[in-house]
């Protein structure tokens, strides 16, 4: 969101604060809301989505890969 608010025109310096203070307004939360809303279902993907596609893939992935996966603290 800081880089939303600078690219509005404020300084890098207050760039962060004033995204966190826009964060509490009802009306702009709301339409954040509604543009992920507006784009989820345009491309017809959600956190979800990504989540199942990634464990679908390292199901067919050899054990070292799924080793190396829950290694890393990516395990499910």
């Amino acid at each position: 969101m800081a880089k939303n608010a600078a690219r509005a025109g404020y300084s890098p310096k207050v760039a962060r604060q004033v995204a966190a203070e826009n964060m509490t307004k009802p009306v702009i939360a709301e339409a954040i809301r509604k543009a992920k809303q507006v784009r989820t279902g345009r491309v017809q993907v959600d956190q979800d989505y990504v989540i199942n596609k990634i464990k679908e893939t390292l199901r067919g992935a050899p054990r070292s890969v799924r080793f190396w996966i829950r290694r890393e603290t990516l395990c499910w």
